[in-house]
């Protein structure tokens, strides 16, 4: 609560953490708040509107070298709630494979392939929308050079998801 008072009275909205780090809000408005707890993590909380209240949308990003997220929901009383939402919260490696890359038209399937042998361990890094109720989603791509990354970007597909009301939908 300080630090949303520090950051509204336009101060540094820092705080020392108990892992003896720095956190600090970044962005905050009437539906959002963007906290780095620390220079290997960030959370992002988005209220989302509902027919009748509100679903809390709380995504924790750590990123130690890659980004990896998790996401989770909440009720008005912050009890979690169970379930996706429509978002594409799966362990399932090769689903996720298929789920967030493409093989283009000038690829053949044997090149898509060995770059996609590539692709582990499977990390997703999300990132809700300050503005907008919109969750994104792309594949992180860990233990990879330089070249590696340049040649596996050429087949990573984003994927993004508006919230309706009730779920997210795929825009």
């Amino acid at each position: 609560m300080e630090m949303a008072d520090l950051y509204q009275m336009k101060v540094k909205a820092e705080s020392k953490n108990l892992l003896e780090g720095t956190s600090v809000i970044d962005t905050l408005t009437s539906d959002y708040m963007r906290v780095s707890l620390n220079s290997n993590s960030v959370m992002q909380i988005k209220q989302l509107p509902t027919e009748s209240s509100f679903v809390i949308c709380v995504i924790k990003t750590f990123v130690a070298p890659e980004a990896e997220s998790e996401v989770s929901f909440f009720n008005p009383e912050w009890k979690p709630l169970k379930g996706s939402y429509g978002l594409p919260l799966s362990d399932d490696a090769d689903m996720l494979k298929k789920e967030f890359t493409f093989r283009p038209d000038t690829m053949t399937p044997e090149r898509y392939d060995e770059l996609l042998t590539q692709l582990d361990p499977i990390m997703l890094h999300s990132e809700v929308l300050a503005n907008e109720n919109v969750v994104v989603f792309e594949l992180s791509q860990p233990l990879l050079s330089k070249e590696d990354k340049v040649n596996i970007n050429a087949i990573i597909k984003q994927r993004k998801f508006k919230w309706n009301g009730q779920t997210f939908i795929e825009c």
